[in-house]
C-alpha cells in the first residue's frame, strides 16, 4: 500500500507540488456499472455523527454535508498478508453513505417521491495499510452536486492517520423510468446554503 515512486529528481529540478487526492497508489482499484447494474443504496442503523465539513484534506477546501463514522476492522477483513482486504473499503464507503442518507436524505423519504440514488463510479487511493487492531474512523461528505450527477468524498483514518481517500459518482433515478433526474430539491437547498 505504499506509494510508488518511480526515481528521485535531481534537486536542481522544479517541484511540482501534487494534490493529494489526484496521486493514485498503486493497488488502486477503479469499478464502474452500467444504467442496469446500478446499485442502489439500502437502509440500516449506524453510530454516526452528521455534520457540517469544512476541511479535511488539504485539497478539499469547501464545506459541505458530511458524516463522521467509527468503523471496526473483523477478522474476515483480514487477507493472506494479515492487512485489511481492498474490497472491504467498498463496504464501508457503503456504510458511510448509508449514514448520510440517514442523515440527510432519508431513502423511505425519497422513494416515496418516486426516484433512489444509484452509483455510476467508485475510486478508492489507498495510503496505507489497516491492521486488524487499529482504531478506525470514517468521514464521508458531498464534495460535488451538478446538474445530473453528485460526488461523494470519503477518509478513513486509522489511529488518526490518513489510510484511505475513497471517491464516488452517483445520481439519482427515477423509479418509474428508471432514467437519471435532477437531484431532490431538499439536498439541492442544503448544498446551496454551504456554497451559495
Amino acid at each position: 500500500f505504499a506509494m510508488q515512486r518511480s526515481g528521485v529528481r535531481p534537486s536542481s529540478a522544479p517541484q511540482k507540488k501534487k494534490d493529494p487526492l489526484a496521486v493514485v497508489v498503486r493497488g488502486s482499484f477503479y469499478f464502474r456499472s452500467g444504467w442496469k447494474r446500478l446499485g442502489w443504496f439500502g437502509s440500516g442503523d449506524f453510530g454516526f455523527q452528521p455534520f457540517f465539513k469544512k476541511t479535511m484534506t488539504p485539497s478539499t477546501t469547501e464545506k459541505s454535508l458530511g458524516v463522521r463514522v467509527p468503523l471496526r476492522v473483523k477478522p474476515y477483513d483480514i487477507d493472506v498478508l494479515g492487512i485489511v482486504s481492498n474490497i472491504v473499503y467498498v463496504r464501508w464507503m457503503e456504510d458511510l453513505r448509508l449514514a448520510m442518507l440517514d442523515a440527510y436524505l432519508p431513502l423511505d423519504q425519497q422513494m416515496s417521491e418516486g426516484y433512489v440514488p444509484a452509483i455510476l463510479k467508485v475510486e478508492i487511493d489507498y495510503k496505507r495499510a489497516i491492521e486488524l487492531h487499529d482504531e478506525l474512523v470514517g468521514v464521508m461528505w458531498l464534495s460535488g452536486l451538478k446538474k445530473l450527477r453528485y460526488e461523494v468524498t470519503a477518509e478513513f483514518l486509522a489511529n488518526g492517520r490518513l489510510a484511505a481517500v475513497g471517491r464516488q459518482e452517483g445520481c439519482f433515478v427515477s423509479l418509474k423510468t428508471k432514467k437519471p433526474v435532477r437531484p431532490p430539491a431538499k439536498l439541492l437547498s442544503m448544498y446551496r446554503q454551504l456554497h451559495p
